[in-house]
């Protein structure tokens, strides 16, 4: 069963970000896969030696996005 997608936007980048991205289908949303996601994606970013910061991006009118970041613990730039 496909709950929704997420991944790494490429390999870290010279300056050592990488971008991480999700999408979960709507019958999915607000039980807490989103959240798991964004960890585990972050989990395996650190494990890295080349990463030294992991960056995300959502529309500013995306609130369930930007809240699942929030709560992963990223911090709105």
């Amino acid at each position: 069963m496909t709950i929704g997608a997420a991944g790494f936007f490429g390999p870290p980048a010279i300056d050592g970000s990488v971008e991480i991205g999700f999408s979960i289908l709507p019958g999915f949303r607000r039980q807490g896969f989103a959240v798991e996601i964004v960890q585990a994606l972050v989990a395996i970013a650190c494990a890295d030696p080349r990463v030294t910061c992991v960056v995300a991006r959502c529309a500013v009118g995306n609130a369930g996005s930007r809240a699942t970041l929030e709560h992963a613990a990223f911090r709105r730039e």
